[in-house]
């Protein structure tokens, strides 16, 4: 059944260090600061720095509360002193960073810059990346939220990307932000394939009052998060505090799932149970309130698709497989050749369709034509719809919603002798809720790429790796 993942960004607003640490909650104390220590002895190899993930209260609310600072040993590495303290509440002037993340305005001279170009950032993110086997959705999305800061902050500073440095748009902590985060939402499965967490969130409280910037008092929210706010479509509201309490780099993650389609609204239908909750404690200590980020993993007790309380007990308690909805979006054409057609299928699948099927049909005026049906998730279906209606040229297409069974899988890796070549194959398993299995089959490229190597037809090929097997 479906998950969602609620973020409460209402409450003391967000920043990429309370999202790590809200996601630490649900994953994982220990997990995450295994991979955030490995992130920095990537980024960072030239530094002495503490990174932990504590326990903290606030308002006697209990979190986990990032607590990192790093001191550069080399200064031709341009790492500036981050440094967690407690009195903050206006941001460094060149880092953006503020009221629950780290701070440098004491540690360095404000007017002198590092810096650090958007290549060594992009260069820092990938390397922060290459640490862990992460999904090509995820990795997509954490570049997308590093080119979401770069981009706000060339427009409101008017000068073109590539003069946009290190001092405007933050440093390494920025980077280790975003991997960590990245890594928790992959760990929740937010980047699944195949039933895929989704996100929701609440309007996010941006806080109030002024903040230092580099050039001058501004009011909150700052112009960074302004324009990220403004670019990502994000809710907001003033409040409840006059500090800053959202930051480029939180909004930036928010905007650019949401920019991506894995923010959605529509879980008002669904009967929720909590799964797991995580708390992210913050810097500053509010007088009459808690600094906390709170995260939620719900998971949907029934679908609210059918209305059929049969059927919906039938997909709770099915010995198959998971449940989950998708949606089909089709159209009929009666006037797309075929080269056109099998271009469409291809564009489809990569753009995340789940099945593509072409069904020979009678259209209007009984023309022979072809009806389009494209299965997919809901953060799909709009540019899945885009490339069809392009594609094809149909004026229109229609929407549906369904449940469907899906057996868990699994790909498991064989190297064996064969015809005294050594050779690597992959076989896909299918199994039921009880871990039977229903079906296995060697990947059919791995048999084509075997059969050229030893010039042998795929029948035998296949044939001869069962009995290698079994």
């Amino acid at each position: 059944m479906k998950k969602i993942l609620f973020i409460d960004c209402g409450y003391s607003g967000v920043s990429g260090d309370l999202l790590i640490s809200s996601l630490a909650g649900i994953i994982g104390r220990d997990e995450m600061l295994h991979f955030l220590t490995k992130v920095l002895s990537k980024i960072m190899p030239n530094s002495n720095y503490h990174c932990d993930l504590i326990s903290k209260i606030s308002s006697g609310i209990e979190g986990l509360y990032l607590d990192f600072h790093a001191h550069s040993k080399d200064q031709e590495q341009h790492v500036e002193v981050l440094k967690s303290h407690e009195d903050i509440h206006v941001s460094q002037p060149h880092s953006h960073h503020h009221q629950s993340m780290k701070n440098s305005e004491k540690s360095h001279n404000p007017h002198h810059h590092h810096h650090y170009s958007i290549a060594n950032m992009e260069v820092d993110l990938k390397d922060g990346l290459s640490v862990h086997p992460f999904s090509a959705k995820a990795v997509e999305v954490a570049l997308f939220v590093l080119r979401q800061l770069i981009e706000a902050e060339s427009q409101i500073h008017g000068v073109p990307i590539d003069k946009v440095h290190l001092h405007e748009i933050g440093s390494r902590d920025t980077i280790l932000d975003i991997c960590g985060v990245i890594f928790g939402l992959e760990k929740v499965g937010v980047f699944n394939e195949i039933d895929p967490v989704v996100i929701n969130i609440s309007p996010v409280a941006v806080g109030g009052g002024q903040v230092k910037c580099a050039h001058g008092i501004m009011p909150v929210p700052a112009p960074a998060t302004t324009k990220l706010l403004e670019i990502g479509k994000i809710a907001f509201k003033k409040g409840p505090v006059d500090f800053e309490l959202a930051t480029p780099t939180g909004i930036a993650l928010l905007a650019s799932l949401n920019l991506l389609g894995y923010l959605t609204n529509d879980i008002s239908d669904y009967n929720q149970m909590i799964l797991k909750s995580g708390i992210g404690v913050g810097t500053l200590q509010f007088p009459d309130r808690a600094n906390i980020l709170r995260s939620f993993l719900y998971q949907a007790k029934s679908s609210p698709k059918t209305g059929n309380s049969h059927f919906d007990l039938f997909l709770t308690n099915n010995s198959l497989g998971n449940t989950h909805d998708v949606y089909k979006v089709e159209t009929n054409v009666d006037d797309v050749r075929g080269e056109i057609l099998g271009n469409l299928i291809t564009l489809l699948v990569k753009s995340g369709a789940l099945d593509v099927s072409i069904i020979p049909t009678l259209t209007k005026k009984n023309r022979p034509g072809q009806l389009i049906a494209v299965v997919c998730h809901d953060k799909d279906i709009e540019r899945l719809s885009s490339i069809l209606i392009s594609e094809t040229g149909s004026l229109g297409v229609r929407i549906s919603s369904s449940s469907r069974i899906c057996l868990k899988r699994e790909i498991v890796s064989y190297d064996v002798m064969l015809d005294k070549r050594m050779v690597n194959f992959k076989v896909k398993i299918a199994r039921n809720k009880k871990d039977q299995i229903i079906q296995q089959k060697i990947e059919f490229d791995d048999l084509e790429k075997i059969s050229k190597i030893l010039d042998k037809p795929i029948r035998i090929i296949e044939r001869q790796l069962w009995k290698l097997i079994n």
